[in-house]
């Protein structure tokens, strides 16, 4: 994909902390985006997270209302699961969600900035993070915390938005895959497309931090993923 020809970025909000954008996300139906996550997540992990070990801890940066966190919790009895945050408002639809699932014990929830978390080095099993690192207005810091919390097997998987070549492709992703959820999702998503990073404009910030390690490709029309495996 030849940067030339793409659009520039538009950076947006980096917290979505206002209560409605915050209601609009947890009220979306992102049924089919989070199962494809935690599926690809479980056959990234099948060959590596010990499946049945109480200590196994996965570290979600940016976990929003926890959707994903409770659903890894339902399939994955033995883990725990660190959902991190900056957004109060989206923790307490998170907190109301995970005590309706009874999942209080196994998912914990932890208000932070994600690039700056302040949990141990070096303390996570897997660390993952859906759709954060487009609301970033500098990545670096987040691939750098995720270097840090990141030992020398952990699984790291992220996934994101990429920045599509121009603004008709940018409209006709919206109207594809939001047009049924409220006006404010609608123009998050639209906000977000323009605000995402290129599949080369990620290699080049983990090439920056000392991740070069990790692999990024592309996996659909509008995502991208980063990953150890």
């Amino acid at each position: 994909m030849d940067n030339e020809q793409i659009m520039p970025r538009v950076p947006e909000r980096e917290v979505m902390d206002m209560e409605g954008q915050a209601e609009a996300y947890a009220s979306a139906d992102l049924e089919q985006p989070n199962s494809a996550f935690v599926g690809r997540f479980l056959e990234l992990a099948e060959s590596g997270l010990p499946s049945e070990s109480p200590f196994a801890t996965v570290i979600d940066l940016g976990c929003g209302p926890a959707d994903i966190p409770i659903r890894l919790a339902r399939k994955c009895p033995h883990w725990r699961f660190l959902a991190v945050d900056a957004s109060a408002s989206m923790l307490r639809f998170a907190q109301s969600a995970i005590e309706r699932e009874q999942l209080t014990d196994r998912v914990r929830l932890h208000l932070a900035d994600i690039t700056e978390t302040h949990l141990a080095t070096q303390s996570a099993d897997a660390i993952i993070s859906n759709t954060l690192l487009h609301h970033l207005p500098d990545p670096l810091p987040f691939w750098n915390e995720i270097k840090r919390l990141r030992g020398v097997a952990t699984l790291v998987f992220v996934k994101d938005l990429f920045r599509p070549p121009n603004e008709e492709v940018v409209r006709a992703l919206v109207d594809q895959h939001a047009a049924g959820g409220p006006k404010q999702f609608q123009d998050d998503f639209y906000n977000s497309l323009l605000a995402a990073f290129t599949p080369e404009e990620v290699r080049q910030q983990l090439d920056a931090v000392g991740l070069g390690d990790l692999k990024v490709r592309i996996v659909s029309d509008r995502h991208l993923e980063v990953c150890s495996r």
